[in-house]
């Protein structure tokens, strides 16, 4: 495998500031349902409906003011976890 495929595989963690957690919302609630689906144990389950998702991250966004939250990228606007 050249140096290049290794590149396009690196995930970047990268802090939210206010304004980069409202925009995230939406991927992150991809997230969380693509980790329900796979059965990931988290605080949901199956179904999970996108607006239950996007609720929980509303409502984190709106918790998390002043405080910083991190995500994944695989590439830019292409966020693939939390941590």
């Amino acid at each position: 495998m050249g140096a290049d495929a290794e590149t396009d595989d690196e995930i970047h963690i990268a802090r939210l500031d206010a304004a980069a957690a409202r925009a995230a919302v939406p991927a992150l609630a991809d997230v969380m349902i693509d980790c329900v689906e796979g059965s990931a144990l988290v605080r949901f389950m199956l179904p999970i409906a996108r607006t239950v998702a996007l609720a929980f991250w509303q409502a984190w966004q709106t918790r998390s003011v002043g405080r910083a939250g991190a995500a994944g990228s695989a590439g830019p606007g292409r966020i693939v976890g939390t941590v």
